[in-house]
């Protein structure tokens, strides 16, 4: 009896495997679906339901390399393309430049080259603020610049050399640093990172031949096809300026690592930094535009940060205002780094963080000039007349246990049930983490409650020492 099932089982899966293989291999991913032009938006039958599941398609609606467009109409995009790519050359050698914005400093900044997450090459700028690298492959890469002060991170293509190239595409990159003096940089992203999830990208209607929209090329369309375009923010150091209107736009791209390729960019937030402090701050469509109001002219941190990846450059905003005509104006463009790219970038600035608050050289101890305050004869603690400033210390968000029990902070001990310094101590870092976490919250939740923190507050200045 047993031998007739088994047998008849086998029987079965031969007859039926013909038709099982053949809706196999209906389900070709990169086949275009239906005949070209079909609305996106259309309705799909009940029978075409487990297709429309198993292969989502790039909507060419919101993806694509189209800058924002500046001119007061229904239309989101411009025709005009930004180039977030370079294009390497025959020894797929590039070259770039540093510089930095106001309060920054790029001097010994370490510049990492990564594709799909993994670190692939690194090095760090000359005194002139220059690097290079050599033998680099084409694809879609991140590259992250990071110094004791100053830091950049963004995504682009590199494009295999093309003999044809006769300047339509550079091969030379001029980032812009913000400051990382502060903890700005690394309390955005360790707050962020662990919103972003991998997203496998959907498939394209169209190719990459000369026939095909530019606009959706990837690395290896645009090597091919050399398409007219202007240099992205992040790659060309430009100033940006407002609208006619007084509005800052711009536009925040994701591409597939595997291709290169626009995808649509979703639930990303923009942030406008100056020094420690969130100055502005919105939320991207599904085009990747938004727009800031009344932005007055300086030095600032653009950072993005949404479900496919993060992103942060330095931007300098200018009085000029921009044309109203079809020269593209200075809008802000550049591409967020890639969904893996953004565990490998927290996890840097978190070593970072920790060197940098508990590995750092400290003082032994601190103590008040015996001259300037004869009252206590300098020592530890002070006394009425010049305690202030080490109070401040005692609630710097970078303070050590070792600093806290030398600058005489014990006495802050007595706020907290058993006495302890160390309890004290951990407290107050306890404190510090929510009172960095609620900058960002009160950014896009101003009406909840924060516990009465005082947002922005800039980190005190260490307590004197002999």
């Amino acid at each position: 009896m047993n031998l007739k099932i088994v047998f008849s089982s086998i029987l079965t899966t031969l007859i039926c495997l013909p038709f099982i293989s053949s809706q196999v291999a209906a389900q070709d991913l990169n086949a275009p679906d239906g005949p070209e032009g079909l609305d996106l938006g259309s309705e799909v039958s009940a029978n075409a339901d487990f297709m429309e599941e198993t292969r989502n398609l790039v909507n060419p609606r919101f993806a694509g390399w189209q800058e924002v467009t500046h001119i007061a109409s229904g239309d989101r995009v411009s025709d005009t393309l930004r180039g977030n790519w370079i294009m390497v050359d025959s020894n797929g050698r590039f070259d770039g430049s540093v510089t930095a914005a106001a309060g920054a400093d790029v001097s010994g900044m370490q510049i990492f080259l990564l594709n799909r997450g993994r670190l692939v090459k690194q090095t760090t700028l000359n005194a002139g603020g220059r690097f290079e690298f050599n033998n680099v492959t084409h694809g879609a890469y991140s590259i992250i610049g990071w110094g004791n002060n100053g830091f950049f991170a963004f995504g682009l293509n590199i494009l295999q050399n093309n003999p044809n190239n006769k300047g339509e595409i550079g091969n030379r990159i001029s980032a812009t640093a913000f400051q990382n003096r502060t903890t700005i940089n690394t309390d955005w992203i360790k707050y962020y990172s662990p919103q972003v999830n991998f997203r496998v990208f959907g498939a394209y209607r169209t190719g990459q031949g000369p026939d095909a929209p530019a606009a959706l090329f990837g690395f290896e369309g645009l090597a091919r096809n050399l398409p007219t375009s202007v240099a992205a923010t992040s790659l060309s150091s430009r100033s940006v300026s407002r609208l006619a209107d007084g509005r800052l736009v711009g536009r925040v791209h994701q591409m597939n690592s595997l291709n290169g390729r626009p995808v649509d960019v979703r639930s990303t937030k923009v942030m406008l930094f100056q020094g420690d402090i969130v100055v502005a701050s919105t939320t991207t469509d599904n085009y990747g535009t938004f727009a800031f109001n009344d932005v007055p002219d300086g030095s600032y941190g653009l950072a993005a940060v949404g479900v496919d990846g993060a992103g942060l450059i330095g931007i300098d905003v200018s009085s000029e205002q921009s044309p109203v005509n079809n020269v593209s104006p200075k809008v802000i463009d550049f591409t967020m780094t890639s969904a893996e790219t953004t565990g490998w970038l927290n996890n840097f600035a978190g070593e970072f963080a920790y060197r940098r608050a508990l590995l750092a050289p400290r003082p032994e101890v601190a103590k008040q000039d015996p001259a300037a305050c004869p009252g206590c004869g300098g020592q530890p603690g002070g006394c009425s007349q010049c305690d202030a400033s080490f109070a401040e210390s005692c609630k710097s968000r970078n303070i050590t246990f070792e600093q806290w029990s030398q600058w005489g902070c014990e006495a802050e001990a007595q706020k907290y049930g058993d006495g302890s310094i160390l309890a004290a101590w951990a407290a107050q870092q306890r404190k510090n983490v929510k009172k960095n976490d609620a900058r960002f919250e009160k950014a896009f939740f101003p009406n909840e409650s924060l516990e009465g923190f005082d947002l922005n507050q800039p980190t005190p200045t260490p307590a004197p020492q002999n």
